[in-house]
């Protein structure tokens, strides 16, 4: 859409042009502009990197690195014109480059950063301000990547696989910058055209509505039971979630810390909250930390007696397994902690049934 001057008199449309007809550059210019001010393409983001390329085997360099105030990491890549056609491509591979990142690892690329910007700033105590934190979150740091493409235009290659991808769950951003020209100024016209800022909550509803869908069908469709023999217990036909909160359980009951058993697990087993909280107040903090998404706080064990105190933090157990995922998760716990006591087979029918 054009812009128009208004005047008493008039409207006048104004010159519109490009990055290059105006002399403005890419990273010289652009990039160095939106660096220190990031919120006009990522609102509520603190830049940690410039030319990331701390990679294994790699030289590639992500445009802008920044932290957004849940802790992700976000992915910024600029282009001045409208030839993008391997962004959404390119913006991916960093994506998943700086997906391992650790807090630690983030200082430490943000201590980089502002000695290159020549800046007297604590990088740790800088970016734990930003963040809310007084200390570092176990667990809550990079457990997912944002991506933010800014460009003169898009191509609808672009734009459709951008689409495809925020459908199955991925955040991508997609903002155009178009430059005008009023006498001497230049002006910038910056809109997000995805997702549609007065339909991003309604598509986020939409997505999730579709995750949880999808895991309806992937779940729901195999109703195998499990027996569980933890210690001298045995725990009868328990769902896939079942299987993995009694285990849990019995295992933290037995001295070992949560962290162990995400470690052996592989994966994400708890959400956790410093010092000993009730479930409702386990819930908000929960629901505050995923921007009110009242959603999450069903894909979590959180009531009263369902969370575990362990080592100064309040854990609630994550309930969403599929099958593989599950058992995957029990046969590494079998491996380590079997000398525990600790089995689980699938459930026998009875007889007569």
């Amino acid at each position: 859409m054009p812009i128009f001057r208004l005047s008493s008199n008039a409207i006048t449309r104004l010159e519109r042009g490009t990055f290059a007809s105006f002399g403005i550059q890419e990273r010289n210019d652009l990039q160095r502009l939106l660096r220190d001010n990031v919120d006009v393409i990522a609102p509520d983001t603190l830049v940690i990197s410039e030319e990331f390329s701390h990679w294994d085997r790699s030289d590639r360099r992500i445009d802008l690195l920044a932290v957004d105030k849940q802790a992700r990491l976000v992915v910024v890549e600029l282009k001045r014109t409208a030839d993008d056609s391997f962004a959404d491509l390119q913006a991916l591979r960093y994506a998943a480059m700086v997906s391992q990142m650790t807090f630690d690892e983030a200082v430490d690329a943000y201590s980089r950063y502002l000695a290159f910007r020549k800046s007297d700033k604590n990088p740790r105590d800088s970016l734990l301000e930003f963040l809310g934190w007084s200390d570092p979150v176990e667990g809550r740091f990079n457990d997912d990547v944002r991506i933010v493409l800014a460009a003169a235009d898009f191509s609808p290659e672009v734009t459709s696989t951008v689409l495809f991808l925020n459908d199955r769950d991925l955040d991508v951003t997609c903002v155009r910058l178009h430059p005008y020209r009023l006498g001497e100024e230049i002006l910038l016209d910056v809109q997000q055209i995805i997702p549609l800022p007065e339909a991003a909550d309604y598509q986020i509803q939409i997505r999730q509505k579709q995750r949880e869908n999808r895991l309806v069908v992937e779940q729901g469709s195999d109703w195998t039971r499990y027996d569980v023999r933890a210690g001298n217990d045995v725990y009868q036909s328990l769902s896939k979630r079942d299987v993995i909160y009694t285990t849990v359980r019995f295992l933290v009951a037995k001295g070992v810390q949560p962290s162990d058993l995400e470690s052996v697990a592989g994966r994400r087993l708890f959400e956790t909250v410093d010092g000993e909280v009730s479930g409702e107040e386990f819930r908000s903090e929960l629901s505050r930390r995923r921007g009110n998404d009242s959603n999450v706080l069903k894909r979590y064990y959180c009531r009263d007696e369902q969370l575990i105190v362990a080592d100064g933090r309040t854990a609630a157990v994550h309930n969403q397994w599929s099958k593989a995922t599950m058992e995957a998760a029990m046969n590494a716990f079998v491996g380590r902690y079997g000398g525990l006591g600790l089995s689980y087979s699938i459930s026998q029918p009875s007889l007569g049934s």
